[in-house]
């Protein structure tokens, strides 16, 4: 498959990528700066310039299967997410190219209980991360408004995304937060980017999912 992956040098672009090479598909890599390391890979390319920008964007997915939205804002800027969440939403829809996005947990309730709430209100969403946690949460309530007419599915991080090995493993759900009987949830971002490419070669048909050990 041919993969474009928006914001690859970031962490999970960067994961996203690597794993998507690691099997065997074609990606292009669309960064604002510098050429990331893995790039260097014989069925990679790399495209520098404004993911926000329809006339750079256009060309740059055109032939594309699966389009991967791993942008995220600067500290400060979190408030653009939306926006330009949107813009690669109408792109993709243009192109008729399916979209999948590497998101956040505010969104996703903390169970499958009626009245549980979701992960933005709760202290699963510390003070540092409360701005982007904001942010995606209203990139999901955005898009899910915005998004008909377009295959996409959103990928929503678990509570806590870190370093950590590569296992391979992983439980999902498109209910609720994946957590551990202690309450916690994590993955490692190497596999949160197995969760990403698992979705893209075997689409679950969900609108939205998580992941967690």
């Amino acid at each position: 498959m041919k993969i474009v992956i928006l914001g690859a040098n970031g962490q999970v672009g960067a994961a996203v990528g690597q794993e998507a090479l690691e099997r065997g598909h074609e990606v292009v890599g669309v960064t604002r700066s510098s050429k990331p390391d893995y790039l260097g890979h014989r069925a990679a390319l790399h495209r520098q310039g404004d993911a926000g920008s329809p006339d750079f964007l256009a060309p740059v997915i055109s032939g594309a299967d699966v389009v991967v939205n791993a942008l995220r804002p600067v500290e400060g800027r979190e408030q653009e997410l939306v926006g330009h969440s949107l813009g690669v939403m109408e792109a993709c829809r243009q192109a008729r190219i399916r979209l999948v996005v590497s998101g956040g947990a505010g969104s996703m309730p903390v169970s499958e209980e009626p009245d549980a709430p979701q992960v933005i209100e709760t202290e699963y969403v510390q003070d540092p991360w409360r701005a982007i946690a904001t942010a995606s949460t209203a990139q999901y309530n955005g898009m899910l408004e915005a998004g008909g007419n377009l295959d996409w599915t959103y990928i929503a991080a678990p509570a806590m995304l870190g370093d950590g090995p590569r296992r391979g493993t992983y439980r999902s759900s498109t209910k609720a937060l994946v957590t551990r009987p202690d309450g916690t949830s994590e993955l490692s971002w190497s596999d949160f980017a197995v969760v990403v490419v698992d979705e893209i070669e075997r689409p679950s048909g969900a609108r939205r999912l998580t992941a967690a050990y």
